[in-house]
């Protein structure tokens, strides 16, 4: 299945087929020797991005990839990265190995920093690693940066930009890749807002403490990751905070909750620190929560009443169907004994699921209702195509809606799911 950047190219994407191997190995021959230009590299109009292969589609995709990336960690530590002799050289290639695979590396080269990210049989890597990869290296420029302007002495500003790959923690990637796309920070906001309402959610303490090393072992770990980055970004003065992050790796420490306290305001213990959190997590709470809001969940309630199992409000269990069917399947069967108890069950079901929730979702339901009245009374076969056009009508259109609302320009597209 491929990925599409907009209009401006096409690159591969296998999802599920192999994990990409991400290293950030500190290779002089990926650091510091530029990519050779003649027809197979395009460079950006500022000479900041040069992207080397074969395939054009993929040049042009990963161009806009990687510019789209900067523009959104500039917006998000509030500091330019396209500042000084600063290039970002991106080669897409393939082997026979089978196996995707992910390299980058930095260095400095006649007084500019050079940095290189390797994609190798891009239809086997995953979205995500390619995402955190080129997140690494943007946020490690920052840390060269501030082991640049360091002037204190001692041990400080001897960092080489190879090691500033490796003190990035795993966990402060991920985050900020993962709030490159909207879709991606609602779902991780779901996720997280689930399990810190279930008691499952470790502290803010003991994840920062157990993953600063490690790696992100599971989508609940991804999804907090990306709240942490999240709410260091709506902070008061960000751009203080993050340059203060960034002088704190370059001096080659950890980011442990310890230090982490005073990142978060008027946090003077770990207890504050957790407290501080719990606090932040019930306004996100009330934000997703908020009566008459669309939530995409919302949205899904909904989606789930328009299928049709076995054994549902009367549906016999020995139904004709091998598999769950649509409100269109149903017209077929309006004459069927158990119809009428369906269709009043339905009803109340699907008014139920819009209660509460925002008010777009009213005309859907009234229209699906109606049909689902003719239905029970057993009307003619034209006047319930009719009914139901009208209400899949409205129901496509809210979902466009939707859909335009939350995508970010130069996002892919999602295609609908089948069914109804």
């Amino acid at each position: 299945m491929r990925r599409f950047w907009g209009v401006w190219g096409i690159i591969g994407l296998m999802a599920g087929i192999a994990h990409a191997d991400i290293t950030a190995v500190p290779r002089a021959d990926i650091a510091l020797k530029p990519l050779a230009r003649k027809n197979l590299t395009a460079i950006s109009h500022d000479r900041s991005v040069w992207v080397r292969s074969t395939n054009s589609l993929e040049k042009l995709g990963a161009m806009k990839w990687a510019g789209r990336a900067i523009d959104r960690i500039e917006n998000m530590v509030d500091s330019p990265w396209r500042i000084g002799k600063r290039q970002l050289h991106i080669r897409i290639w393939n082997t026979d190995s089978g196996e995707g695979n992910i390299r980058s590396g930095q260095g400095a080269s006649r007084g500019a920093l050079i940095q290189r990210l390797e994609l190798i049989n891009l239809d086997l890597l995953h979205e995500q690693d390619m995402d955190e990869a080129l997140c690494r290296l943007l946020l490690a420029a920052y840390v060269v940066d501030a082991n640049q302007s360091d002037s204190r002495g001692g041990d400080h500003g001897r960092l080489a930009p190879a090691q500033a790959i490796d003190v990035l923690p795993r966990w402060f990637c991920r985050g900020f890749s993962e709030n490159l796309y909207k879709t991606r920070r609602v779902k991780n906001t779901e996720l997280v807002m689930d399990a810190w309402e279930t008691g499952r959610l470790p502290t803010l303490a003991t994840f920062l403490r157990k993953e600063h090393d490690g790696r992100l072992k599971d989508d609940l770990s991804v999804g907090y990751s990306c709240l942490i980055v999240m709410r260091l970004v709506m902070l008061p003065q960000s751009k203080q905070r993050f340059s203060s992050i960034f002088k704190h790796l370059a001096d080659g420490r950890k980011l442990s909750p310890e230090w982490m306290m005073s990142m978060f305001p008027e946090c003077t213990s770990l207890v504050e620190l957790d407290l501080r959190w719990d606090d932040w997590m019930l306004t996100q709470r009330r934000r997703i929560l908020t009566p008459g809001g669309l939530a995409k969940r919302d949205l899904e309630r909904v989606r789930q009443e328009l299928f049709v199992y076995p054994g549902d409000y009367g549906v016999p269990m020995s139904s004709d169907w091998d598999q769950v069917a649509s409100f269109r399947d149903l017209i077929a069967y309006r004459e069927a004994p158990w119809i009428p108890t369906f269709a009043v069950g339905r009803m109340l079901s699907l008014r139920t699921s819009a209660l509460g929730k925002d008010k777009r979702l009213v005309p859907v339901v009234d229209r699906y209702c109606e049909f689902l009245e003719a239905l029970g009374e057993r009307k003619r076969e034209k006047k319930l195509k009719r009914l139901l056009d009208e209400a899949e009508k409205i129901w496509g259109m809210l979902l466009l809606e939707e859909s335009e609302a939350n995508r970010i320009p130069g996002e892919p597209e999602l295609l609908p799911a089948d069914g109804p």
